[in-house]
Order: C-alpha cells, then sequence, then structure tokens
C-alpha cells in the first residue's frame, strides 16, 4: 500500500476521489466516530479457540 493512514494521506486519498477535504476535518471525524467503529468491530471479532478441523489445514 501507498498509503500510511496519516490524515494528511487520508485527505489525499479523500482528494483521488474527487472530494475536497482538509485533514482536520478527517481528524474531527475520527474522533468522533472511533469509539463506534471500535465496538462494532468488537460485536464481529470472531473468538478464537485451540481447536483445529481439518478443512482449515
Amino acid at each position: 500500500m501507498a498509503y500510511s493512514f496519516s490524515l494528511r494521506d487520508l485527505e489525499e486519498m479523500i482528494a483521488e476521489r474527487g472530494i475536497s477535504v482538509c485533514h482536520a476535518t478527517v481528524q474531527r471525524g475520527f474522533i468522533r466516530y472511533s469509539q463506534k467503529l471500535l465496538e462494532r468491530f468488537d460485536q464481529r471479532k470472531r473468538a478464537v479457540t485451540g481447536k483445529w478441523h481439518r478443512r482449515n489445514i
């Protein structure tokens, strides 16, 4: 991947899609929605078990 995901890199990625946005706006959105995203990721996270199934080997 060519980006390191800094706020300015995200600003550039969005600009490549034709949307003009300031990195400060990206930061505010990240601050506002990061907790909600973490909650959603935790809901979808699968439990890790020590069992292996033959089809997974």
